[in-house]
């Protein structure tokens, strides 16, 4: 599919869009991968989308469905795509947009303010504001969230932070992240032997991601498991840093940064172990489709969005609590590693129903205002 300045000329949907969504660009992060996603389930139930890009670029890009319209403002900030953004919103003032990012929701919601344009904003938190919103914004956050229309949270720990911070509940709607569900195999994956196991990180290189500490825990564990190895994929600016400690930990034959890759199922089925490290996140997508993947998971308990993942998945005693999560990393990959198989299919059986990609994604367009039930021609509700 190919963008241009208006929309996807290539195939474009019949007659005007119900929904927007509106996000930076599709670069290699979760919140891109959701929205990208959300874009194509959208499409797939008869609803007709356009997406805003900033500008339009990124791995998910290339993944969209062909029926999603994109207009790409080929900006190089959002600030500078503002003024025609909210041209664009007025052509059509009652359709809502889905906002996916703070900056871009404080921008429109600002405009919007100022008479730019009327629309509707759903505005997507996709990470913890306790954690994630800088000391300096946080006046300007409270501001954001208590003019949008809606707010979606990716948890009830999530939901009960944004009430803290002045949202009216009742304006809070509580929409895990959707997960397609995995494939039906024929036998099941062939994963690193244990004796020699495979540990893997997923996420941006970024210090939210707490690589640092897996590595350092990693190389604590290869002591006694010499035949370990550690593979975390992903970009970001954190990778000289890591790189750096690679190699002070004399773990360079041990320890692969290979990059972003959309195609991660390889990788789980690979994997012996999941180990998601982060200091704190929204809800993790790599840790869902670890889970199902049937994939052994290990986490540092940063934040209550994970704890209850892994609470609904029914992998408590899977958690490393967070200012211990180096001195007894070793000990619960060990008991993680030595866990029977069962424990993995049960996991997978409680998340699949609770991250369903079909019944999520009815569940956007429902916040949204789109009708669902008329799925050839989704109409706005007005």
């Amino acid at each position: 599919m190919r963008t241009s300045d208006n929309m996807n000329e290539e195939n474009p949907p019949d007659g005007p869009p119900v929904i927007r969504l509106y996000i930076a660009s599709l670069t290699g992060g979760g919140s891109e991968k959701v929205c990208s996603e959300l874009c194509n389930g959208f499409a797939a139930q008869g609803a007709r989308v356009e997406l805003l890009l900033v500008n339009a670029f990124g791995p998910y890009l290339g993944r969209l469905d062909s029926r999603v319209r994109v207009v790409d403002f080929k900006a190089s900030r959002a600030i500078k795509a503002l003024p025609r953004v909210s041209k664009h919103l007025r052509s059509s003032p009652k359709l809502p947009v889905l906002v996916f990012g703070f900056n871009l929701g404080f921008a429109l919601l600002l405009a919007r303010g100022m008479g730019w344009h009327k629309a509707p904003v759903i505005y997507r938190e996709g990470n913890s504001p306790r954690w994630n919103v800088k000391q300096s914004h946080r006046w300007a956050y409270r501001w954001v969230i208590r003019q949008a229309d809606k707010v979606i949270a990716q948890s009830m720990s999530i939901r009960e932070e944004l009430v803290q911070r002045g949202f009216p509940p009742e304006n809070i709607v509580v929409i895990p992240n959707p997960c397609r569900p995995a494939a039906t195999r024929d036998q099941p994956p062939v994963r690193e032997p244990k004796e020699a196991p495979l540990i893997l990180g997923i996420g941006r290189l970024a210090p939210q991601k707490g690589f640092d500490r897996l590595i350092r825990a990693f190389a604590a564990f290869r002591k006694q498991t010499t035949n370990a190895r550690l593979a975390i994929l992903g970009e970001g600016a954190e990778r000289p840093r890591l790189e750096r400690l690679i190699k002070n930990q004399h773990l360079t034959d041990y320890v692969t940064l290979p990059g972003f890759d959309a195609e991660l199922r390889p990788w789980y089925e690979r994997a012996s172990m999941f180990v998601l490290s982060s200091h704190h996140e929204g809800q993790s997508n790599a840790l869902i489709e670890a889970i199902l993947q049937e994939c052994p998971v290990m986490c540092a308990a940063g934040g209550g969005a994970t704890i209850e993942l892994m609470q609904a998945a029914g992998l408590e005693d899977c958690l490393v609590s967070e200012d211990q999560f180096e001195k007894r990393f070793a000990d619960t990959a060990r008991r993680v590693l030595a866990m029977d198989d069962s424990r993995w299919r049960v996991a997978r059986e409680r998340l699949s129903k609770m991250t369903d990609f079909e019944t999520i994604s009815k569940r956007y367009l429902t916040v949204c205002g789109v009708d669902t039930t008329r799925p050839a021609s989704a109409a706005v509700r007005t």
